[in-house]
C-alpha cells in the first residue's frame, strides 16, 4: 500500500509540475522569438489568470515599451545624423562668407592680410572680413557675437553683410562702425551684440585708421621689435542700441610693421587647470618682423599649446595687417617693362631740411632707374625740393613727419604729400604779380607758382586731419620745353 501510494503521488505530483511548467515553457520559447526577431507577434499566455498569466503581460508591457525606446532612439539618431549634417553644410557656408588672406602688391608695395579662425563649436559667433576700396584703401574689420552657436551664426551672417554695406560708403572707420550701430539695432529683439575693430589702411602711404565697438585693443608689432597695445576709445557694441559715438585713432603702419587683432577666445582661453591665456602670454608670443600670416599662425600654435587638451571655451579669431616694400621686385619691374612700367617709392621725413634730401635722393634713383630724361628728373627733384622744404618748416613735426609717396606710370611722374599740419591748400593762392617790381611784390607765392607750371595737374584735400597734395607730371613735357627752347 506504501508503495503504491508513493507511485500514485509521484505520478500526481509529475502530472501537476507539467501542468505549471509548461505554460513558463512556452512564454519562454515565445519571449526568446520576439527578442531574436522583428515580428510584432504577441507574446502567449497572457489570457491566464495566474502568476504565469501576469508574468506574460508584465513581459509584454516590457517588450512593448522597449520597442517604443529604441524606435525613438533610431529616430533621433537619424535626427542627430541631420543636424550635424546641416551644421556642416552651414559651417562650410559660414567659412565661405570670410575671405581668404591676400598680399596686394602695387609698386613696389607689399601689404599682406591674413586671418584665421577657430569656431568652438560646429559654428560660431567670431567674423572677418577684408575689403578693398579704390585709391589703394584696404578696409578691414575683425568681431566677436556675443553667444556662440546657431543663434550666434546667424547674427554673425547679418552683422558682416551690414558691415560690409556700411563700409562701402563710409569715409572713416568710424562712421562704418556708426552706419553698423544703427542697421544691426533694428529688429533686433534678442538683443545680441558684436564687438568690432574696423581699420582703413592707405597702402602707399601707410596711414592707419582704427575705431572700435567694446573690441579688445590690437597691437601694433613695430620693424625694431617694440610691441605696443594700441590705446584706442571704445564705443558701445553693435546691436544694443543706435551710436555715433565711436572714436577715430589715427597712425601709420610703417614698412615692417604688422597690425596684430584678435577676439577674446585668445586671451580667455582656458586648460585643464582653469588658467587664462591672458594679455601677457599674448605680448610673450607675439614677435615683431613676422608677415602677417607667419604673425597669425604663431598665436594660433602658442594658444592651442597653452589649452592642451582642455575643450574650447571660446571661438578664437586672429587678424593680421603687415606691410613691407618689395625693393626686389621694385627693382624688376623697373629693368623689365621699360616706360609702360610702373615702380614707386614711399619714405619720410622727421623735422629737418637734411631729410629732404632722402626725399629728392630717392626721386633721382627712381628717375633714373625708370630712364627719365635728365630735364624730367630735374624738374621732379624741384618739385618735390620745393614741396618738402615748405611743408618741413611749415607743417611736421617730431611725431607727425611729412610722407611722400611717388610713382612712375604711364609716362608720368605721380607725387602725394602727407602731413598732419594746419589746412592750407597751396592751389588756392593767387599767382604772384612777376611784372611788378621787386618792392612792390609780396612775399612767397614763388615755390607755388613754380611748382604749378612744372606739373600737368596739382590738386589739394583736407582728409582725416591731413593735408594731402597730389602732384602729376609728365616726363616728356620737359623733354619737349627742351627742344623747343
Amino acid at each position: 500500500m506504501s508503495l503504491a501510494l508513493a507511485l500514485l503521488g509521484a505520478f500526481l505530483v509529475r502530472k501537476v509540475g507539467k501542468q505549471v511548467s509548461r505554460p513558463v515553457e512556452e512564454l519562454t520559447r515565445s519571449a526568446v522569438h520576439a527578442i531574436a526577431s522583428d515580428d510584432d507577434v504577441p507574446l502567449s499566455q497572457q489570457q491566464r489568470r495566474d502568476e504565469v498569466g501576469v508574468l506574460a503581460r508584465t513581459l509584454e508591457q516590457a517588450r512593448q515599451s522597449i520597442r517604443q525606446q529604441m524606435a525613438e532612439i533610431e529616430q533621433m539618431g537619424a535626427a542627430r545624423q541631420k543636424l550635424e549634417s546641416e551644421l556642416s553644410i552651414a559651417r562650410d557656408i559660414q567659412r565661405a562668407m570670410l575671405p581668404q588672406g591676400r598680399t596686394i602688391d602695387h609698386g613696389g608695395e607689399r601689404v599682406e592680410a591674413q586671418a584665421l579662425l577657430e569656431p568652438a563649436k560646429a559654428v560660431g559667433g567670431d567674423f572677418y572680413n577684408f575689403i578693398e576700396r579704390g585709391g589703394g584703401e584696404l578696409w578691414f574689420v575683425i568681431g566677436d557675437v556675443s553667444d556662440k552657436g546657431v543663434p550666434a551664426a546667424l547674427f554673425m551672417a547679418r552683422a558682416v553683410t551690414m558691415l560690409e554695406v556700411a563700409i562701402q560708403t563710409a569715409a572713416t572707420p568710424a562712421q562704418a562702425l556708426a552706419e553698423g550701430s544703427r542697421r544691426l539695432a533694428q529688429g533686433n529683439e534678442t538683443c545680441m551684440f558684436a564687438t568690432v575693430l574696423c581699420g582703413r589702411l592707405d597702402i602707399f602711404s601707410g596711414a592707419l585708421a582704427l575705431a572700435c565697438a567694446g573690441h579688445d585693443p590690437p597691437l601694433l608689432l613695430h620693424r625694431d621689435g617694440r610691441i605696443e597695445m594700441l590705446v584706442l576709445e571704445n564705443g558701445p557694441p553693435l546691436g544694443f542700441e543706435v551710436s555715433e559715438d565711436f572714436p577715430l585713432w589715427q597712425g601709420t603702419l610703417a614698412p615692417g610693421d604688422c597690425l596684430l587683432a584678435y577676439t577674446d577666445g585668445v586671451t580667455e582661453a582656458f586648460n585643464l587647470a582653469e588658467e587664462a591665456y591672458g594679455t601677457e602670454r599674448l605680448l610673450l608670443a607675439a614677435a615683431a618682423g613676422l608677415g602677417a600670416a607667419e604673425a597669425c599662425a604663431r598665436l594660433l600654435a602658442d594658444v592651442q599649446r597653452f589649452v592642451g587638451e582642455a575643450p574650447p571655451s571660446d571661438d578664437t579669431t586672429i587678424l593680421a595687417i603687415s606691410r613691407a616694400r618689395d625693393l626686389d621686385n621694385l627693382s624688376a619691374q623697373a629693368h623689365a617693362v621699360g616706360a609702360k612700367g610702373e615702380t614707386s617709392v614711399h619714405i619720410s621725413v622727421a623735422h629737418t631740411t637734411e631729410d629732404v634730401l632722402r626725399m629728392t635722393d630717392a626721386i633721382d634713383d627712381l628717375m633714373a632707374r625708370h630712364g627719365a630724361s635728365p630735364a624730367a628728373a630735374h624738374d621732379a627733384r624741384l618739385v618735390v625740393e620745393e614741396i618738402a622744404c615748405n611743408a618741413v618748416e611749415h607743417a611736421v613735426a617730431p611725431e607727425a613727419p611729412l610722407e611722400m609717396h611717388a610713382r612712375v606710370d604711364d609716362g608720368r611722374l605721380w607725387l602725394e604729400f602727407r602731413d598732419r599740419g594746419q589746412a592750407f591748400d597751396p592751389t588756392a593762392h593767387a599767382a604772384p604779380a612777376l611784372d611788378a617790381d621787386i618792392g612792390e611784390r609780396g612775399i612767397g607765392g614763388l615755390g607755388v607758382f613754380l611748382v604749378q607750371e612744372l606739373a600737368e595737374d596739382i590738386a589739394y584735400q583736407r582728409l582725416d586731419g591731413c593735408n594731402v597734395l597730389r602732384v602729376t607730371l609728365r616726363l616728356d613735357a620737359a623733354h619737349d620745353m627742351e627742344s623747343q627752347a
